[in-house]
């Protein structure tokens, strides 16, 4: 009960900071794609124009974890349903994949296009797989 209690305030949380989050990367994403529209006409700034488009993309991967984010602070705890296992692993790599970069780990996935759905609940596959454990724990 009190895991669960826990689990709740993290996804309240995830929200708030995701919905504080989106109005200033839509800014940037905003501001950003108009001095793109300015640099382009100006033939001398395709060094700067190059700067910009990765801004852009940057941002743009930052709105997606924010989705991500709300996505997992918005699931019921109990309910299960017909979910594609893959796209649970992709979200949630999503997520860490920052931290990953940043400690210099490579994830290389080879997932089974032909898995089927599974009758599960996506936030508790993304809680069990975020939990950071001994890799030969009793309760994996």
């Amino acid at each position: 009960m009190i895991e669960q209690e826990k689990m709740v305030g993290i996804g309240q949380l995830a929200a708030g900071i995701a919905h504080e989050l989106n109005t200033p990367l839509g800014t940037i994403i905003g501001y950003a794609q108009m001095l793109r529209e300015d640099l382009a006409v100006q033939p001398s700034a395709n060094g700067n124009l190059n700067d910009v488009e990765e801004i852009i993309e940057q941002a743009g991967r930052c709105r997606d974890l924010v989705k991500n984010l709300l996505n997992f602070s918005r699931r019921s705890t109990t309910e299960k349903s017909q979910t594609d296992i893959n796209g649970v692993v992709r979200k949630i790599l999503s997520l860490v994949e920052h931290d990953f970069t940043l400690k210099r780990v490579r994830v290389h996935t080879t997932l089974d296009s032909k898995l089927p759905k599974a009758k599960v609940n996506e936030n508790e596959i993304a809680q069990v797989a975020g939990r950071r454990r001994p890799p030969y724990s009793d309760d994996l």
